[in-house]
């Protein structure tokens, strides 16, 4: 049975938060918070509130974000989005009214695009619920708009359903829409429709057929920064995006543990962008601007599973037009349009690109585990325009081998070795000299402890790093450079007495920066980077509900100039700093945390400052 499924899901752009249930993803009750980590404050306020009563419902969900950065000027941006939504059955549990309202508002006090946009709305409706697969809704009511500081008040209505995982003879299906209309004012309407599908057939054990479509169409008329010399009011551009787009997946098991895989993606894309009326001098104003877009991508893989064998290898084919066009709106010299139809044309691209992924994992016995993994594919990217000199391609290779041992319940242990090749040539002479070939080869040994004393994951990693230009003996400009590094990494837990243990980590890293010459494999040492971090804390866990912490933390970040004529410091960074940590837990899951340190600085040894760090954050699970 093959039939065609139309869905409609809740990725509208526009009136969304008022078409339905207000959503968080911070879990219900409060969240309030503190960042302040050296000149960047960042405060959060969120709250998920869940009223039910015998006869409506109450949801309250805000999230607000605020964060300043310090430097010789302050840097503010606030955020908020706030939903009120009201539930009231009507006689039986199938339909109830709804009501709902949405503030949200964006500013930033540097003089930044949209550096202020808020939005206030209120709606009322019907809410349709036969059962849990299946909802539907219908609402209307007004919004108010501010942009640019151009205030307008509208209607808004819109409609949304959806049906999920309904059974029709042996296909499930998934099914949703929507669709909202805005009249902001006499010169501004916004319009979203977005219809979705998928069906889903098990054919036979883990073999399954799976297809989906997507319709998608919005409208938007917004406030621009243009204005004619008469001063009056900004001109109105309108947008419109249309997206169709088809998939589909099949699975089939070909044997036990041996299975082929199949996936296709079709997507049709256009966007056009046009005044609603031309403005003199701008001649942008007076043409319609049209980009069309068609993706297609494939792919089809090969799994097999075994007791001792995990292997999979997927090969894509991915390929990507996008076409720039204008046409002629209102009247205008057509020497302009020209000019504005070559300036649209160097946009136009065309993008391949083929892969092959792969993955094996071999246990030859409980204890032991060989992991081989690679990745590889190459892009093409082409311009037809002569004045566009993006053109290039771009292989890359990735291998890694992976070799772990458990030796024992406290005691594991891993060895990595990867390696990554990748070769970047642009096509066009204007570009070519930064043409280059990037060869980095790592190797990591690990070791994880495990035990009711100790806990700690010491990892060591030694990374090689060649970056070459492919021309640099013809260009001064270009220098090749290699960079070798080596660092420790760990964290530790260290069980004292009951109620309390230490906690700590540490990083330590050196590197070396040189000029490179690839031809000769010779260089010329340029810069030293000495750093590491150690932080150490005693905690108390004596309470149930209190945890307490106090130790110390360091850093030091040390460059040292390597060049011809002795070794001489650049820069450095040294701190110390006392630390604390505090939190108090409830026991129905309310926590109150608060953390800081207060750092003592020496900058390139004369210079010395003290700076504190705090972190508070507040949770209240209702």
């Amino acid at each position: 049975m093959v039939f065609c499924l139309i869905a409609i899901t809740s990725r509208s752009q526009h009136i969304a938060p008022l078409l339905h249930p207000p959503t968080s993803s911070w879990g219900s009750g409060f969240h309030v918070g503190l960042d302040k980590i050296a000149n960047t404050y960042v405060w959060i306020g969120n709250a998920d509130v869940d009223i039910p009563t015998e006869y409506v419902n109450i949801r309250w969900v805000n999230a607000f974000r605020s964060t300043a950065v310090r430097t010789q000027t302050m840097a503010i941006r606030d955020v908020e989005e706030t939903t009120l939504s009201l539930e009231m059955p009507i006689d039986s549990s199938q339909w109830s009214t709804i009501v709902r309202s949405h503030w949200s508002f964006s500013r930033d006090n540097r003089n930044i695009g949209l550096s202020s946009l808020e939005r206030l709305g209120g709606v009322g409706g019907v809410r349709w619920k036969p059962s849990d697969f299946v909802t539907a809704e219908a609402i209307g009511g007004v919004e108010r708009l501010t942009q640019l500081g151009v205030a307008a008040t509208g209607p808004i209505a819109g409609i949304t359903a959806k049906a999920q995982n309904v059974d029709v003879d042996e296909w499930q299906m998934s099914l949703s829409g929507l669709a909202d209309w805005n009249r902001v004012d006499e010169l501004r309407t916004n319009t979203d429709m977005d219809l979705r599908a998928e069906v889903i057939k098990n054919i036979d054990g883990m073999s399954y057929l799976k297809l989906g479509a997507t319709w998608l169409d919005l409208r938007r008329d917004f406030i621009t920064n243009v204005t004619s010399p008469a001063g009056s009011l900004p001109a109105i551009e309108s947008r419109g995006e249309g997206r169709l787009t088809a998939v589909g997946e099949i699975v089939y098991e070909i044997a036990s543990g041996l299975s082929v895989s199949a996936v296709g993606q079709a997507q049709m894309n256009g966007i056009d962008r046009s005044y609603a009326e031309p403005v003199a001098d701008v001649p942008i104003t007076a043409v319609d601007r049209r980009l069309d877009e068609l993706i297609v991508d494939i792919s089809g893989g090969l799994t097999y599973s075994s007791p001792n064998v995990m292997a999979t290898a997927v090969a894509t084919v991915y390929r990507r037009d996008e076409r720039n066009g204008v046409s002629t709106v209102f009247d205008v010299d057509d020497v302009i349009v020209d000019g504005l139809r070559a300036q649209e044309n160097q946009r136009d691209n065309t993008t391949f690109t083929s892969k092959f992924v792969s993955t094996v994992k071999w246990t030859p016995s409980k204890h032991d585990t060989l992991q081989a993994e690679y990745t590889g594919f190459l892009t093409r990217y082409d311009t037809p325009s002569d004045l566009n000199y993006d053109d290039r391609d771009e292989l890359s290779i990735v291998a890694a081998l992976t070799y772990s041992r458990r030796m024992s319940d406290v005691l594991s242990a891993s060895l990595t070795l990867s390696s990554q090749n990748v070769h970047f040539v642009f096509i066009k002479a204007q570009r070519s000299a930064q043409n280059f070939v990037n060869r980095v080869i790592r190797f990591v040994p690990r070791v994880d402890v495990t035990s009711s004393v100790i806990t700690m994951s010491p990892r060591i990693e030694v990374l090689a790093n060649y970056f070459v230009y492919d021309f640099e003996e013809t260009g001064s400009a270009t220098r090749s450079y290699s960079l070798r590094q080596i660092s420790y990494r760990d964290s530790m837990r260290i069980n004292l007495v009951p109620g309390w243990y230490l906690a700590g980590s540490v990083l330590l890293r050196r590197a070396e920066q040189a000029s490179l010459l690839w031809g000769d494999f010779a260089e010329v040492p340029q810069l030293r980077t000495t750093e590491y971090l150690a932080k150490m804390l005693i905690f108390s866990a004596t309470s149930e509900s209190w945890t307490v912490g106090a130790g110390i933390r360091a850093y030091m970040l040390e460059q040292q100039s390597l060049a011809p004529g002795g070794l001489s410091p650049t820069s450095s960074l040294h701190w110390l700093a006392p630390e604390t940590m505090i939190t108090y837990r409830t026991p129905n899951g309310s926590e109150l945390s608060l953390s800081g340190w207060y750092e003592f600085r020496r900058v390139n040894i004369t210079g010395r400052t003290e700076l504190p760090n705090l972190l508070l954050h507040t949770r209240i699970t209702l």
